[in-house]
């Protein structure tokens, strides 16, 4: 990775604008997924004082712009057939990989992981869209991508599929622009070949791990004070955890506020509360 300085690049963004949109194949006519820049660009020059950091991925020549996680917004410009192709996103939610994680399918002998409650913002078809991942933990492992906009009428619509994020954006495409035969690239739609953010969480991950197995049993503690921090550790996670529980069951207000409050957490520790 180098760093560049935002004003140097902020002249390439100008032209990054220009170039076409690669997430679907021609069946989609060309004025309906052209790239649309209302996320990021103007983003971009607000923060012309800070230093972008400039990836280059030598094996797919892929390149992102970022500050990341200092800023949420991330510029990508992908490289097929000789030409560039821009897209834009706005990190919502970074994810984390579970322990049994799957993988997109191979293009070109290159696959990538899929994190859990993964999210976020693009655009396709002109539309502002959220793009989520779920897994589903049942006998057989499966994720639900799902994207999700708001209509003209202001009402939040989402659709969803349990095969590919591709599959899912199709259905998208399906609704909005009557194409039943439309296909787009998943990988790119949801920016799961974005490989900083991949070395991110797996990071995350280890640093977990690590710091999980450092952790001496509850009943090794020997002061309260010790065993009351473990207790309120645990009990943040516990919070966090459900928090993402409830909003991924919609218990939610129209605006995607959370309407549910933790108002306590009960723990019975050798039969003892």
């Amino acid at each position: 990775e180098s760093e560049l300085k935002g004003s140097e690049e902020f002249n390439k963004f100008d032209e990054f604008i220009m170039f076409q949109n690669p997430l679907s194949e021609s069946e989609v006519p060309n004025n309906l997924l052209q790239f649309q820049t209302p996320i990021t660009c103007d983003r971009f020059h607000e923060i012309s004082n800070e230093e972008l950091i400039l990836v280059n991925d030598e094996n797919t020549q892929h390149t992102f712009y970022h500050n990341y996680p200092s800023n949420p917004y991330i510029h990508a410009i992908r490289k097929f057939g000789g030409k560039n192709y821009s897209q834009s996103y706005k990190i919502i939610s970074l994810g984390q990989y579970p322990t049994k994680v799957i993988y997109t399918r191979k293009e070109k002998g290159i696959n990538y992981k899929v994190p859990n409650n993964y999210q976020v913002e693009t655009t396709l078809s002109g539309l502002t869209v959220l793009c989520k991942t779920q897994y589903q933990f049942s006998r057989k492992i499966a994720i639900k991508y799902i994207i999700e906009w708001t209509d003209e009428n202001d009402q939040i619509k989402s659709r969803y599929s349990l095969s590919s994020a591709g599959a899912a954006g199709s259905l998208f495409l399906k609704e909005i622009c009557n194409k039943p035969n439309s296909r787009v690239a998943g990988t790119i739609l949801f920016g799961l070949d974005i490989n900083f953010l991949q070395q991110m969480r797996e990071n995350i991950t280890q640093q977990s791990t690590i710091s999980a197995n450092r952790k001496r049993c509850f009943t090794e503690l020997k002061s309260q004070s010790q065993k009351n921090k473990r207790i309120t550790m645990v009990g943040k996670e516990i919070a966090a955890q459900t928090l993402t529980i409830l909003k991924n069951n919609k218990f939610t207000s129209p605006s995607e506020e959370i309407i549910v409050t933790i108002e306590a957490i009960v723990l019975k520790i050798n039969g003892e509360i």
